[in-house]
């Protein structure tokens, strides 16, 4: 008898740690599944680069170059970096959420945190315009970086065409 409830207390700690190890794993699952159906939906948004209407100087507007960043996440999303190339060759550059009336970024640094949107500025160190660029973002919400492309002859072809605008 003695020996027949051994095994029946084995049986019973061996379903139960079977149990418990079948709920672990079904936990583990859903938390993953959880995780990654919210990190798909962090979203940085990023609008058309252009030259802002806000400088008066042409020579100082055509070295800047501005775009809207709406971030449709919970969470607050940091632009860590940017780089500027210009046929293929890195061009050097500083980056802000505002500049002056001038076109200096204010407060230039390696961080921007967007809550609900901002703006993000770059301007050429050298001076010179800015005509055709492709500019790679790297942000807190992404691995791979975001890559933008600056044309300022792109919004004159998509309405001579009929074509919608489209952000990148």
């Amino acid at each position: 008898m003695k020996t027949l409830q051994l095994a029946f207390e084995k049986y019973i700690a061996i379903t139960i740690s079977a149990l418990s190890l079948f709920v672990a794993i079904w936990a583990r699952w859903d938390n993953w599944k959880l995780r990654w159906h919210l990190k798909h939906n962090e979203v940085l948004e990023f609008g058309t680069f252009e030259h802002p209407h806000t400088i008066v100087n042409t020579s100082h507007r055509e070295s800047v170059i501005c775009c809207r960043v709406v971030n449709r996440s919970i969470h607050t999303a940091t632009i860590r970096d940017v780089k500027v190339f210009v046929d293929d060759c890195p061009i050097s550059v500083t980056w802000s959420h505002a500049i002056d009336e001038l076109g200096n970024p204010q407060a230039p640094h390696s961080l921007v945190g967007v809550d609900t949107s901002s703006d993000l500025y770059v301007r050429s160190n050298d001076g010179e315009p800015i005509r055709y660029a492709r500019a790679v973002v790297v942000h807190s919400l992404r691995n791979s970086p975001c890559e933008l492309e600056f044309d300022p002859t792109a919004r004159w072809s998509e309405l001579e065409h009929n074509e919608p605008r489209r952000s990148v």
